[in-house]
């Protein structure tokens, strides 16, 4: 009885080149929703319109430059129990807002820090704690 020949080869097969590097993170789903992204804006808008009435009523008291001062010494305090809010203190352009001002991006980015959390809960109870 013939024997069939065996199949001709085939070219080996690659595995897929790797989408990140070595040792780096899988791409994931972005964390937050657009939705999300723009109640956090609204809530830094309104977090901001307290901090600068907050700081128009206290500096004929004790003088603006005092109040500014206390206000960022708020915001110093509240960076120690609320990790959302590392280094929102800082301008995009690096500068330092002294003011108690929240850099809003850089909150936004911290808060991609937290998947699966609620993100609007966790700006609110921060926000909540400097005013």
């Amino acid at each position: 009885m013939p024997v069939a020949p065996p199949p001709p080869p085939t070219a080996p097969t690659l595995p897929p080149p790797p989408t990140a590097a070595a040792g780096a993170a899988p791409a994931t789903a972005p964390v937050l929703t657009a939705e999300d992204i723009k109640a956090v804006d609204d809530l830094g808008h309104q977090f901001e319109i307290g901090r600068v009435r907050m700081q128009q009523v206290l500096s004929p008291f004790i003088g603006e430059k005092v109040s500014k001062k206390m206000l960022a010494w708020s915001l110093d305090r509240a960076q120690k129990t609320h990790p959302i809010l590392k280094n929102v203190h800082w301008s995009p352009s690096g500068e330092l807002l002294d003011n108690g001002e929240v850099e809003v991006a850089r909150l936004v980015k911290n808060l991609e820090s937290f998947p699966g959390q609620p993100v609007i809960q966790l700006v609110k109870l921060a926000f909540s704690d400097l005013l």
